[in-house]
């Protein structure tokens, strides 16, 4: 067999599949993509925290929440996702928490308050968990 090609044996018969240049490149684009959006998105409410504080009224102490539970929630899952992606298909895990984390996006997009902000953002630290496990 040739380099790059592997074999798909079920009970009736082998089919031979070999991924073509093109298809390798978009794996690693959407791959890529996963991860520069979840390392990005932590820098991103760094730098908004202070005006968040404003508009909603409340101290830098509490926004902290904002970050802090993002980060806890992705470091306490993401050997536990590691190994769900070792059991079933990263390909699985890896579509899953893509969609997690835009619908925690989404959530945290529409939030007026801080603890609906901060459910979110578990929802998001989930999702990247997930993404960053594969």
């Amino acid at each position: 067999m040739e380099k790059g090609q592997y074999n798909v044996t079920s009970k009736e018969k082998t089919l031979t599949v070999i991924p073509s240049d093109s298809s390798k490149w978009t794996v690693l684009l959407i791959v890529n993509m996963g991860t520069f959006m979840s390392t990005l998105d932590v820098g991103i409410v760094n730098i908004s925290m202070p005006t968040m504080s404003l508009q909603l009224g409340i101290s830098l102490a509490q926004i902290q929440w904002i970050a802090t539970s993002y980060l806890l929630v992705m470091a306490a899952l993401l050997p536990f996702f590691g190994r769900l992606s070792d059991i079933w298909s990263r390909r699985k895990v890896y579509g899953l928490g893509f969609l997690l984390f835009a619908a925690g996006s989404l959530c945290a997009a529409l939030s007026s308050g801080l603890a609906a902000i901060i459910a979110s953002r578990c929802l998001q630290g989930i999702g990247a968990a997930m993404i960053m496990a594969n």
